[in-house]
């Protein structure tokens, strides 16, 4: 988000520079048009990086907090469902259950959502027996809300971080847009009436970046660029600071709290990433094929590195 926001500050610099010499733009419908273009998209980005800024906590702890409830239930109903399944003699039963008591911490929040509706559906076919060790109606009912509860959030969690990732995408594009806009249309009406309106001149080419006569390039549609999310691929959640690498490029980016990386001005061609970051196995390099002025979105899912005993 640091590298989005400081080029939004740009943007709205030269905005104010441009809105405060009006007369520069009088009598000049299509000048006018291109300052309230690049103005509407600043308020623009200004309301969706305001969204942005939110901490991605508050979209994840309601899912962390229903899943450690379920997890500290699941644990107390895999006990009761090995109980069940040892009286009645169901081997293949009970060997589930087992795989299930070394496993279900370890798992990812779907992952543990179905163990959790798998439960206790043995549970409710066995309920008559569970009743004779203490294994009530209200009890299971309840534990059935709770994975009910589990599951609506797990979906509501979902469409936020979607919604999350349509914002960042919608951010990339209107920087893009707002880029191509000031080099390609405002530079040259700035440039070609520098001598009528010196002072706006100045300050806005102190705002790009140099008082001096820029030679306006245009974009270089070969080049391209990757980005994508690190997550945890137990828990769901965004890794921060995880190494993206291109290898061949030998450019570097670490990920933001939202677990986002942004590689760009790469040369198209074959190459390969690699993501790495403390505690989680090293996955493989990712071959890539850069197609001159596309994007390309790679996300990883990280495993993390299970303690030994």
């Amino acid at each position: 988000m640091k590298t989005f926001i400081k080029k939004h500050q740009k943007i709205k610099a030269i905005c104010r520079v441009i809105d405060a010499t009006p007369q520069a733009f009088e009598d000049k419908p299509n000048a006018l048009e291109i300052k309230a273009k690049l103005i509407q998209l600043c308020d623009e980005l200004t309301e969706l990086i305001s969204k942005l800024l939110r901490p991605i906590s508050t979209i994840h702890r309601p899912k962390q907090d229903s899943q450690l409830k379920v997890s500290i239930a699941l644990q107390e109903y895999i006990g009761m469902g090995i109980l069940i399944a040892t009286h009645l003699e169901n081997m293949p039963l009970l060997d589930i259950l087992k795989v299930y008591k070394s496993k279900f911490q370890y798992v990812s929040a779907y992952k543990l959502y179905e163990i959790a509706i798998h439960v206790h559906e043995e549970l409710q076919k066995n309920s008559e027996v569970g009743v004779e060790f203490g294994l009530t109606v209200e009890k299971l009912t309840a534990f059935e809300g709770q994975i009910t509860d589990f599951g609506e959030t797990l979906d509501g969690t979902a469409a936020l971080l979607t919604n999350r990732k349509s914002g960042r995408n919608q951010l990339y594009k209107k920087l893009v847009e707002c880029s191509k806009i000031v080099r390609m249309k405002l530079d040259p009406f700035i440039v070609f009436n520098e001598k009528e309106f010196p002072e706006l001149y100045s300050e806005y080419m102190l705002v790009r970046g140099s008082r001096k006569r820029r030679k306006i390039v245009p974009k270089d549609e070969s080049l391209t660029d990757i980005s994508g999310i690190v997550t945890d691929s137990v828990t769901g959640l965004p890794i921060a600071n995880a190494t993206i690498t291109v290898v061949e490029h030998d450019s570097t980016v670490l990920t933001d709290e939202d677990g986002y990386y942004l590689i760009d001005e790469l040369e198209a061609g074959d190459c390969h990433v690699t993501c790495s970051a403390p505690n989680y196995e090293m996955p493989a390099e990712y071959p890539v094929t850069l197609v001159p002025g596309e994007s390309v979105v790679l996300n990883f899912s990280l495993v993390p590195v299970v303690p030994q005993n």
